[in-house]
């Protein structure tokens, strides 16, 4: 009986798991801390206004805090609209339970892969950001966010 139990216990992870990966909505984006952080991330940046050192502190980890620097975490969210324009996500891949890659298109430079890492414990802060040029845009007709 154990053992038939334990099979349905792990069976039942490797379901909620299954579906928590792959193709994300803005709704499953909003609905999990790690990917409301993303679009906390991304509207904050979108507007190029002095972000504090409580959000910072709110959305990145300690460890990316003190290994990149509180100024150079704030530089990068203010400055990302001035230098990049607006980030729009076309798409969203959840590529684990903690990661996170995106299309997304900007204003002045085109598209990138963005790739988002999370703490793997509560309250699951951003523990690294990637931005790289994307060889290829999006197949989505309509982006996710914001507008989506």
């Amino acid at each position: 009986m154990k053992k038939i139990l334990l099979a349905k216990l792990l069976f039942a992870s490797v379901v909620v798991y299954a579906q928590q990966t792959g193709p994300q909505t803005l709704g499953q984006l909003d609905e999990s801390p790690a990917g409301s952080k993303i679009l906390d991330y991304i509207e904050t940046a979108n507007e190029g206004n002095a972000v504090n050192e409580a959000w910072i502190r709110k959305l990145f980890s300690p460890k990316l805090i003190n290994a990149a620097g509180m100024d150079v975490l704030k530089e990068m969210t203010e400055n990302s609209s001035k230098t990049e324009g607006r980030l729009v996500i076309y798409e969203a891949n959840r590529l684990g339970m903690f990661e996170y890659k995106l299309k997304v298109k900007t204003t002045e430079s085109g598209w990138f892969d963005m790739v988002f890492t999370f703490e793997e414990n509560d309250p699951y802060r951003i523990v690294g950001i990637t931005m790289d040029s994307a060889e290829k845009g999006s197949s989505a007709k309509k982006p996710i966010f914001p507008n989506g």
